[in-house]
């Protein structure tokens, strides 16, 4: 027991400090947002729908909203350095996630372009969820 809590408490502290995936500079930002994270809208759902799905997902992982209009929503989250600012945009049946953040570079102390892949991702995951979740309540 006391050999295997210590390795319990590293693997603890690694997962605590462990940050956002993310790469930087502007051609990733640019490759990012050429090809961006989907999500797909279920069949049948309005907009009404699909914009509070998408304002609960960032609301659901502490970003703040700053815009709305018509079939897009984007919001900003400020943390671990970033100035993260994420817009979901949605086409037909599909939302891209796009992203035009910064981080802080230690190097220059100025804020270059980054993308925070690991926090998009999340935001895909909930978004999926959300909508999976109100089109099975619209359905019943």
């Amino acid at each position: 027991m006391k050999i295997t809590l210590p390795i319990f408490s590293l693997l603890l502290i690694l997962v605590a400090f462990q940050g956002c995936e993310s790469t930087k500079g502007l051609s990733a930002s640019t490759s990012y947002n050429e090809a961006p994270l989907t999500v797909e809208v279920p069949a049948g759902m309005s907009s009404a729908d699909v914009q509070k799905a998408m304002g609960a997902t960032f609301a659901g992982r502490q970003w703040t909203v700053t815009d709305t209009t018509g079939d897009s929503m984007t919001a900003i989250l400020n943390h671990r350095g970033y100035q993260a600012k994420a817009t979901m945009v949605r086409s037909g049946n599909t939302i891209r996630i796009l992203s035009e953040s910064k981080m802080l570079d230690s190097k220059t102390d100025e804020y270059v372009p980054a993308v925070p892949l690991g926090w998009l991702q999340n935001l895909q995951k909930d978004l999926r969820k959300r909508l999976s979740q109100a089109a099975y309540t619209d359905f019943q």
